[in-house]
């Protein structure tokens, strides 16, 4: 269990809907401005892997959260990373 200062990435991936992906077709895919919300999903991945991946989540002193759309034909998934800084890293 990680005791340290923690950096978390979090990557939130939703399939698209199908009126979206008819749309844009081969252009760049849209920003996912719709819910739900980055905080939201942030504080409650963050609260379901306290005493799992962390003892607490006041341990986390860099959080980066992402909601984008999937690849079509993908479902849903989320993608977590957890990274111990070390005081140097955190002194910055």
């Amino acid at each position: 269990m990680r005791t340290g200062p923690l950096h978390v990435v979090i990557d939130c991936r939703f399939p698209m809907p199908q009126t979206h992906a008819k749309k844009i077709g081969k252009k760049p895919w849209p920003a996912m401005t719709s819910r739900p919300d980055c905080d939201n999903l942030a504080k409650s991945i963050c609260d379901a892997l306290n005493g799992i991946a962390w003892l607490d989540d006041k341990q986390i002193v860099a959080l980066d959260v992402r909601k984008i759309y999937a690849p079509p034909g993908h479902g849903g998934e989320t993608e977590i990373t957890v990274r111990e800084l070390d005081q140097r890293e955190v002194d910055q």
